[in-house]
C-alpha cells in the first residue's frame, strides 16, 4: 500500500513556491503549478491563494507536469501543513491523517504520465463552518509512486515529492500583521567561520511574505556580504533562518545588521560584532 512506502523526499520545492515573486515550477523531471493562475494576483502563480468566507466553495486544478524521458505514475493528494525544524513551512506525508486545510480539498487520486506531457487535476476547496478569521494553511502534493519492488534488508525507497502551499485566508476585522524580530545571532562554526541566524516572528493571524536580510560589513564599514531574499513567516509561528560567513583570509573584525521589510514596513534588529580568526597564511 501506497501509505506504507518509505522514502526520503529528494525535490520538496515548498522553499519555492512560497516566495511570493517565484513562477510556475516547472523544471527537467516532475513538476507542478497552479493550473490556472490569476493575472491580478502574482502569487497565485505558485501557490493557491484565496479569501474565502465560512461555507464557500472554490473550483481549482494543478498542472502536473513529466519533463521526463519516462512514463511516470504519480499521486495527487492534500496534506496538511507543519512547521519544519527551523519553523517555516512543511507539508505532512500521505499516511497522515488530515484534520486541517487538507481535509478540506477533495484531491487523492493517482495519474499516469507519458514521458514530456503534462495533465491538470481538478479539484475543489471548501472552508468548514464555523473557521476562524486569519489565514490557513495546507497543501497539494505530486509524488512519485514505487514502482520497482523493495529488496530485502533495504529500509529507505527514493521518491520524487513536490508540495505546493495552499493558502486561504477568512476576511474579518480580526484580520492583522505583527511581525517582530525576535532574536539573531552570531556562533562559531566548527567548520570555520561564523554561523549568523536571525528569528523572525509572526504574532498576526495571516502570513507575511518578508524580505530578511543579513548584512555583513567590515571594520571600515564597507558591506562585504549580503545574506537573504523573500520567505513567508506564517501566522502565529516563527521562521528561522542560518547562513555561513566563511573564513577569510585576513580575518578581523564583522558587524552583522539585520532587516526585515514587508509592505511598507522595516524593521531592524540587534547588530551584532565578531571576530574571524585569520587563515595561518594571513597572520
Amino acid at each position: 500500500m501506497f501509505n506504507k512506502i518509505k522514502f526520503l523526499p529528494l525535490l520538496i520545492v515548498t522553499l519555492l513556491v512560497l516566495q511570493g515573486t517565484a513562477l510556475a515550477i516547472e523544471y527537467e523531471g516532475v513538476g507542478a503549478s497552479p493550473a490556472y493562475p490569476r493575472e491580478n494576483n502574482e502569487r497565485s502563480q505558485s501557490i493557491f491563494i484565496h479569501s474565502l468566507e465560512q461555507g464557500d466553495l472554490v473550483e481549482e486544478g494543478v498542472k502536473v507536469v513529466n519533463n521526463t524521458e519516462e512514463v511516470k505514475t504519480l499521486m495527487v493528494y492534500s496534506a496538511d501543513s507543519t512547521p519544519s525544524t527551523d519553523g517555516g513551512f512543511a507539508c505532512e506525508q500521505y499516511s497522515e491523517t488530515k484534520d486541517q486545510v487538507g481535509s478540506w480539498m477533495d484531491l487523492s487520486t493517482e495519474i499516469t504520465l507519458e514521458p514530456n506531457s503534462e495533465e491538470v487535476v481538478s479539484f475543489s476547496i471548501r472552508v468548514p463552518d464555523g473557521t476562524s478569521v486569519g489565514e490557513h494553511d495546507g497543501c497539494v502534493v505530486v509524488q512519485e509512486k514505487e514502482t520497482a519492488p523493495q529488496t530485502a534488508g533495504s529500509t529507505i525507497n527514493l521518491a520524487t515529492r513536490v508540495a505546493l502551499r495552499v493558502a486561504i485566508t477568512v476576511p474579518g476585522p480580526e484580520v492583522f500583521e505583527k511581525v517582530a524580530i525576535a532574536q539573531t545571532g552570531v556562533e562559531r562554526n566548527p567548520e570555520g567561520g561564523k554561523a549568523l541566524s536571525v528569528q523572525v516572528e509572526n504574532m498576526g493571524n495571516v502570513a507575511v511574505d518578508a524580505n530578511i536580510k543579513i548584512m555583513v560589513q567590515n571594520l571600515f564599514g564597507m558591506n562585504v556580504k549580503t545574506y537573504g531574499g523573500i520567505y513567508p513567516v506564517l501566522s502565529n509561528d516563527k521562521t528561522v533562518l542560518n547562513f555561513d560567513f566563511k573564513p577569510t583570509f585576513w580575518g578581523g573584525f564583522y558587524k552583522a545588521d539585520y532587516k526585515v521589510e514587508y509592505h511598507d514596513k522595516e524593521l531592524d534588529g540587534a547588530s551584532k560584532w565578531f571576530f574571524v580568526t585569520p587563515s595561518l597564511y594571513g597572520i
